[in-house]
């Protein structure tokens, strides 16, 4: 830990220092100042503290200067005006006070000014507007007053935009709304008043709109629905009136919709079902009324749902109990009549629940009882009786490496109460399955899916057979077990045996390793190569291993010393995206087995001693750069290669290749 060396002021050629993220501390010196030629000065995420030093405004050819997230005090100095190039002021996150310097309009070149998350006070200065390179604004969470200058409408190029948590007044400037390039704009914890401009439909690029905690009045503007490219809509905490415009059912990018705490009144739009990538809907302390739209029930990825606190009538829809990723619900202080849907307890990453103060009648599905927070015990309802579930009935068993896959449909009846696991029991074909402690239980076993539940075994002795049950389990407890279904494992991959693989039910990887193995025993190494059973894969020379499943994408191996004939058996990696063998003492033929490699971008086998014509790879479809430059290849040149649309680099040169070049 350490200041910031007066010492570097001497280097009088230096034209960039970074010195961010360290643990500097004490003040900046001013002798800073003196390095002329400086470009590029980050002094970011330190404890620097003092003054910004006035002598900054002689580095006249900076352009970008970080000096974000310290401890520095004082003023924003005037001289900073006297940097003509500057390109990025950066100075968020600091204890700034006073105004905002007039001088900054001059800045003719700033692309970026941050000044956020400061203590600064005053007016936002109409100069600002002038600064038509700026694409980055950023004023929040600090204590200025007055209104939006009408002029920041002139900014063109303007992508973000942040006032929000200040104490700016007055409406917002509807020429806001030419701001065309526009993805960002937050003016959130203001003292705003007025309407939302219907102007700002016309943001085609607008990403995130937060205007909650102001004083808006008036409708929302249903141009809102314009803006296609909206992520985040945050308009709670107002004084809004009027319908919730069913436009907003087009935002089809939407992952939050927030408009509690308005004075909304209507029914909610069952539009809002249209919106598939909502995450969250706000819409409580409102006068809704009317009924849950069913719709909601096809937001498959909401995650919280607030309607509290409302008007809304009629029963809840069972429809809800579809949204299988909800984590939060509250309907409570409603008028909602009728029972609570069983469908409610299929909700299995629901951790909270109110439902209290609306006129709820029957009993209280008994699966709602997991709920971690919930109020049912304010509901003064009893829960549903229930009994243990039906037998389910094992429908496939699908061998693996070491492994049985098991799939199985779901019991007729579930008596009464949501299946909430189920477990399974196998033991040895050859045991005597009389003795329980001969089965071996692995209880909750639960993955939903569109086949039904289903389970993967690991950990089997392959060639073994196994007999295997599933039963079923509710809020009445353990139903019976299934009639007994068997199965007999593979034998594991060498690959699984050893540990160079760490999922035996990777088949896909296994078949990769297997053939690199057999690749390892084929080629002459001068250069040992550490491809062995016991090496975790991802740990193999020049190998790379990615994807969902993991699987061999890269294979580099640049003079390595490798000799003998290219290995065919690298044909069998069929994820490989690229491979490089280039610079090495390979002979022979290039494999036509290379051809299956349908997902090839890259084939490098440049300098090696390659003989014989070059094979059929028109299969490499994806194929953009084939370097064969200096081997010994003879015979024509391939008219094959005419084919390969998404080729950008070919080199053939030093070989002894003949013919014309296909056109």
């Amino acid at each position: 830990m350490g200041g910031v060396p007066p010492e570097l002021a001497n280097l009088s050629r230096l034209e960039s220092l970074r010195l961010h993220s360290n643990q500097l501390t004490g003040i900046i010196p001013p002798s800073l100042g003196n390095l002329s030629k400086l470009e590029y000065l980050s002094l970011y995420s330190n404890q620097l503290t003092g003054a910004i030093p006035k002598a900054f405004g002689s580095l006249a050819k900076l352009e970008s200067l970080y000096l974000n997230s310290n401890q520095l005090t004082g003023g924003i100095p005037t001289e900073l005006g006297s940097l003509s190039r500057l390109e990025v002021l950066s100075l968020y996150s600091n204890h700034l006070t006073g105004e905002i310097p007039l001088v900054l309009a001059s800045l003719a070149k700033l692309e970026t000014l941050s000044l956020s998350s400061n203590q600064l006070t005053g007016e936002i200065p109409t100069g600002l507007g002038s600064l038509v390179k700026l694409e980055t604004l950023y004023l929040n969470s600090n204590q200025l007053t007055g209104e939006i200058p009408t002029e920041l409408g002139n900014l063109a190029k303007l992508q973000n935009l942040r006032l929000g948590s200040n104490e700016l007044t007055g409406q917002i400037p509807s020429e806001l709304g030419d701001l065309s390039e526009l993805q960002s704009l937050d003016l959130r914890s203001n003292s705003l008043t007025g309407r939302i401009p219907a102007e700002l439909g016309n943001l085609a690029e607008l990403a995130t709109l937060y205007l909650d905690g102001n004083d808006l009045t008036g409708e929302i503007p249903s141009e809102l629905g314009n803006l296609s490219k909206l992520r985040y809509l945050l308009l709670n905490g107002n004084a809004l009136t009027g319908r919730i415009p069913t436009p907003l059912g087009d935002l089809s990018k939407l992952e939050a919709l927030g408009l509690s705490s308005n004075q909304l009144t209507g029914t909610i739009p069952r539009e809002l079902g249209n919106l598939s990538e909502l995450e969250s809907l706000y819409l409580s302390f409102n006068q809704l009324t009317g009924e849950i739209p069913p719709a909601l029930g096809h937001l498959s990825k909401l995650e919280y749902l607030s309607l509290y606190v409302n008007q809304l009538t009629g029963q809840i829809p069972p429809e809800l109990g579809d949204l299988s990723k909800l984590q939060s619900l509250n309907l409570s202080f409603n008028q909602l009549t009728g029972q609570i849907p069983a469908e409610l307890a299929n909700l299995s990453n629901l951790e909270s629940l109110s439902l209290r103060r609306n006129r709820l009648t029957g009993c209280i599905p008994a699966g709602l009882r997991n709920v971690p927070t919930n109020d049912l015990d304010q509901l003064r309802l009893p829960f549903c009786f229930v009994s243990a579930p039906g037998a389910p009935i094992i429908g496939a068993v699908t061998p693996g490496p070491a492994s049985l896959s098991i799939s199985w449909d779901r019991p007729s009846s579930d008596g009464g109460s949501v299946i909430t696991a189920y477990d399974l029991r196998h033991v040895e074909t050859a045991a005597d399955e009389a003795i329980d402690s001969n089965w071996t239980l692995v209880e909750d076993v639960w993955t939903t899916g569109t086949g039904g539940p289903q389970y993967t075994l690991s950990g089997l002795i392959g060639d073994t057979g196994y007999d295997i049950q599933v039963r079923a389990v509710n809020a009445g407890g353990d139903g019976p077990w299934s009639a007994t279904a068997t199965g007999t494992p593979s034998t594991p991959s060498v690959c699984a045996t050893g540990g160079a693989i760490a999922d035996a039910a990777n088949t896909g990887l296994a078949s990769d390793c297997e053939a690199l193995l057999a690749a390892r025993d084929a080629l002459a190494v001068s250069a040992t190569l550490n491809w062995a059973e016991d090496t975790d894969i991802a740990r193999w020379d020049g190998v790379r291993v990615s994807g969902t499943p993991r699987r061999v994408t890269r294979l580099s191996l640049p003079g390595k010393g490798l000799g003998g004939t290219v290995p065919a058996e690298l044909g069998r990696l069929s994820m490989l995206s690229d491979l490089n063998l280039r610079t090495n003492g390979l002979s022979g033929p290039i494999p036509a087995e290379f051809g299956n490699l349908t997902d090839l971008v890259r084939l490098n086998l440049h300098t090696n001693q390659l003989t014989g014509p070059v094979p059929d790879l028109s299969g490499m479809a994806n194929l953009e750069e084939l370097y064969l430059a200096r081997n010994k290849l003879t015979g024509p040149i391939p008219a094959w290669l005419d084919g390969m649309t998404e080729m950008r680099e070919l080199w053939l040169w030093g070989n002894e290749l003949s013919g014309t070049f296909p056109t």
